[in-house]
């Protein structure tokens, strides 16, 4: 499955991350350096925020994918919101 990022609104955040597979593959290589223990601090810093922003584009991803599922599984348009403090969806009825 390639689920790649467009302009919708619960998107702009991710606009230009690219695809949830190349998100995933990069956060993979920033926990590796991560964890190899020698990364400078301020270069870890500089990980450790691409890859929360990474992570969180994956995870508005997955949600996304998730309510497209849940869309075409009940034939009909459901709201979404994601809440940006926690990006946890919240699926409006």
């Amino acid at each position: 499955m390639n689920l790649t990022c467009d302009a919708s609104p619960t998107q702009t955040d991710n606009a230009g991350m690219g695809s949830y597979e190349e998100n995933f593959n990069k956060l993979k290589e920033i926990v590796h350096e991560l964890e190899s223990g020698n990364v400078p601090l301020e270069r870890g810093m500089q990980l450790f925020k691409e890859g929360v922003s990474r992570s969180n584009a994956c995870r508005t991803m997955l949600e996304e994918a998730r309510h497209q599922l849940h869309k075409w599984q009940n034939g009909g348009e459901v709201p979404i919101t994601i809440d940006e403090q926690v990006a946890e969806p919240k699926v409006s009825r």
